[in-house]
């Protein structure tokens, strides 16, 4: 046990006095760093492009995240670059003690003033900050902090006793959680730390933090593959759109360097920025409270359903990514969130059900045989593009299908399942085809039936994760899942009578 005493774990090897002070401070402001959200750089440096370290141009390096990301403005131009040849480009440099990778840059313009020199700014997509990264970027380990991490996981390590005459703050290491996945192996770390002094005041912070460790060096795209996989499951359960506000990897190759200028063998952490799909401010951020939640850490299984979840969820990445789409765009006309749902519920069916058929295997290939023998050569490819998939299930079945997986999670919010996805399923049919008239459907009728399709794929993919039934069904009559219910079964109602009206 601790008591406000962040430094008694810190384990510095057997070094000379003055490095081995020199390593214990960098190792407390490694844990610090660990816990620091997002933050926006302003600052002036030195840089030059990669191979090319004897051009070097001063700059100012800006980031906002929740602005146009990663700016460069450079006085002066790379003697290596034609000024009609400046993308796709790897910058170096150093803004303060810290060196900086700017990946993927293009000058965006220059400025040529008389007298004075030349000025090209400079976007990048990604920025790397605590090492030049030559070659591929690839890493063996990602420490990654979402929104809302902490009031989903549900994991302390701050006590708090008070009594009339007494107020302590006790904080204790919490036990590392650890699951191995296919990749290598997925972590939970609640780490804290106690800034301050007993004269002027103490303030303790605490944040969770997932890592993932790899068994093989993986390239930066996989290794954001994975970190939105789990970002998407932290989504699907606190009910909520999220993002990763701190991103930071390490590689083998990248170690902490002390003042004389030898390696170290600690690992230097190297921060990731580059700007977030709709990312908020800190203080612009409103706390998602637990008992809005679908489930928390625990009820969804722990580290071991996390692991699960990072190999289960990768046979249906893209109707995840459809899914989230809807969860994550600011603004989306209601048609498209409407079709993306679908079309993610079809292909979850596909890839977790299947095709399903209509007709025997053989007898639909013997039936393509004829019909292609009979038909003239110069219109057969278009035939068989026709019927390439006519022997596969309806939207519908789909649909019905994958209510039927769902259970009784979703039983009592969409009614009879047959008529929500013959309803669904026409009015998706409707909006594909643009149907000449009035549609059966407005926005207000979309977005409950999204909501519906969203809810029932959420389910499946949950279920996959490993999450049992019985945990997902008690959720079924809680407030987050039917505070719509009445409002869908109206919205049912009035679409098919739409559809009769219309002669469907």
């Amino acid at each position: 046990m601790k008591v406000l005493d962040h430094q008694q774990n810190l384990a510095t090897r057997p070094l000379n006095a003055m490095r081995g002070a020199v390593a214990a401070f960098r190792l407390v402001r490694l844990r610090r760093d660990c816990g620091v959200l997002m933050r926006s750089i302003d600052q002036l440096g030195v840089f030059w492009l990669e191979d090319h370290e004897d051009d070097v141009l001063s700059g100012r390096l800006t980031f906002d995240p929740s602005g146009s990301g990663v700016d460069l403005q450079l006085v002066g131009s790379f003697d290596a670059h034609d000024r009609n040849h400046r993308t796709n480009v790897r910058i170096f440099g150093w803004i303060g003690n810290d060196k900086v990778t700017l990946d993927d840059c293009w000058a965006s313009n220059s400025n040529f003033r008389a007298p004075g020199p030349e000025e090209v700014t400079y976007y990048a997509n990604e920025m790397f900050v605590g090492h030049h990264l030559s070659g591929e970027l690839a890493f063996d380990s990602v420490y990654v902090m979402f929104e809302d991490l902490g009031s989903w996981v549900q994991r302390s390590a701050i006590d708090v006793n008070q009594s009339e005459d007494r107020y302590q703050i006790t904080c204790n290491s919490v036990e590392v959680e650890s699951s191995p996945f296919s990749g290598g192996s997925i972590s939970l770390h609640v780490n804290w730390n106690a800034p301050g002094d007993k004269f002027t005041g103490i303030s303790v912070t605490q944040w969770p933090v997932f890592k993932i460790a790899y068994s093989e060096r993986q390239s930066f795209d996989a290794i954001q593959e994975d970190v939105g996989r789990l970002e998407s499951l932290i989504s699907l359960c606190t009910d909520t759109p999220i993002v990763d506000v701190s991103l930071k990897l390490q590689r083998a190759d990248a170690r902490v360097r002390m003042l004389d200028g030898s390696e170290s063998s600690h690992l230097q952490l190297i921060e990731h920025l580059s700007s977030r799909i709709n990312y908020k401010p800190t203080e612009k951020r409103k706390q998602r409270r637990h008992h809005r939640m679908l489930l928390d850490y625990q009820e969804l299984g722990g580290i071991s359903s996390v692991a699960t979840w990072m190999d289960k969820s990768a046979l249906f990445t893209r109707p995840l990514h459809s899914l989230m789409s809807t969860q994550r765009a600011r603004q989306m006309f209601m048609e498209n969130k409407f079709m993306n749902v679908t079309y993610a519920a079809e292909a979850l069916h596909r890839a977790l059900i299947g095709g399903g058929q209509g007709m025997d295997t053989a007898e639909f290939e013997e039936l393509i045989a004829a019909y292609t023998k009979v038909t003239p050569e110069v219109h057969r490819d278009w035939l068989l593009e026709k019927m390439k998939y006519i022997n596969g299930a309806s939207l519908p079945k789909r649909l019905n299908q994958l209510a039927q997986r769902a259970g009784a999670a979703t039983r009592d919010l969409i009614g009879d399942r047959k008529r929500w996805a013959q309803t669904v399923a026409t009015v998706r049919n409707e909006l594909t085809h643009l149907k000449e008239g009035a549609s059966s459907a407005n926005g207000g009728d979309l977005y409950r039936m999204a909501e519906s399709v969203y809810a029932v794929a959420r389910i499946c993919m949950l279920l996959e994760a490993g999450v049992p039934a019985e945990v997902l069904d008690r959720k079924a009559n809680e407030w987050h899942m039917l505070w719509y219910k009445h409002d869908l079964a109206a919205t049912i109602a009035k679409v098919r009578s739409g559809f009769s009206k219309n002669g469907e």
